[in-house]
């Protein structure tokens, strides 16, 4: 702010105020001397003014020294938030705790993409031939292709790998999961329920799934003839329903926990029909 006491009165008599002087003499009806008279007074008054509040400001000044700066804590804390909020975000660990004794075999991206969108997949992919066959063609050509993928009436371009299906999953036409046995059966079952709680989904359908495969094992079906292709075959054609009455938005989806004694009853003799025919 300028200094008043430096200040000095301009000269109205100057040309540059011809303006103001016509408009106070037609206004007020006084003279030209007149009009300059009352100009300079108003600038004196004025700067009288001025003077004063600048030698009260002064005063305040020397009762009152300036603080030291303080940091603005509210843009501080926003520029902080902005830095944290670029950098990667990643979940907590627990510090001083040890990594599995058993680690969960790895299924392939395609398996792991059906898991996400809460579709049906083979529990071959979680056996530990389809693990190893995700190992062996980690590095395949198919790998590094691409393909159009939709979704939601969205096209995205996503790698082959994660949107085609394995080949050894249909190597045996579609019945892949009825040509495990049973210790394949039950080590897929491990590696699947752990992939679906990494997703994770929902503990409902988790606890349905783990109850599924719990009575399936202790189910007195497993100690009979053809025991391996009756329990597997019930497996994969009530999951796979299961998944898509989920899907169709159901409201009365069944509870897949609870075995149905009269298809498995069912299965058992188609199962055991075709193994006598093979045999005869």
């Amino acid at each position: 702010m300028a200094d008043p006491n430096l200040e000095e009165c301009p000269n109205f008599k100057l040309a540059a105020f011809h303006k103001i002087h016509e408009t106070m003499m037609a206004t007020l009806d006084i003279n030209l001397e007149q009009a300059i008279a009352r100009l300079c007074t108003a600038w004196d008054n004025n700067h009288q003014c001025r003077e004063e509040e600048a030698q009260q400001r002064e005063n305040q000044h020397r009762q009152d020294p300036d603080p030291v700066p303080r940091p603005d804590k509210e843009g501080q804390n926003n520029k902080h938030h902005d830095t944290e909020h670029k950098k990667p975000q990643m979940a907590d660990f627990t510090i001083g705790r040890p990594p599995p004794s058993i680690l969960v075999n790895r299924p392939s991206q395609y398996a792991t993409n059906k898991l996400t969108s809460c579709n049906y997949v083979k529990l071959w992919y979680f056996s530990l031939e389809g693990c190893n066959n995700v190992a062996k063609h980690a590095r395949s050509n198919a790998d590094d292709a691409f393909r159009i993928s939709s979704t939601n009436d969205l096209l995205t371009l996503r790698p082959v790998a994660s949107v085609k299906a394995s080949q050894n999953a249909h190597a045996v036409g579609n019945d892949t999961d009825h040509n495990l046995n049973f210790s394949e059966f039950l080590q897929a079952r491990v590696s699947f329920l752990h992939h679906i709680k990494m997703v994770p989904w929902p503990e409902k359908h988790i606890n349905a799934l783990t109850m599924f495969f719990w009575n399936l094992k202790s189910h007195p079906q497993c100690s009979t003839t053809n025991s391996n292709a009756i329990v597997l075959s019930y497996t994969s054609q009530v999951h796979c329903q299961w998944h898509d009455e989920l899907k169709a938005n159901n409201s009365h989806v069944f509870d897949i926990s609870i075995i149905n004694d009269m298809l498995m009853n069912s299965i058992a003799f188609e199962v055991n029909d075709v193994a006598q025919k093979r045999l005869a």
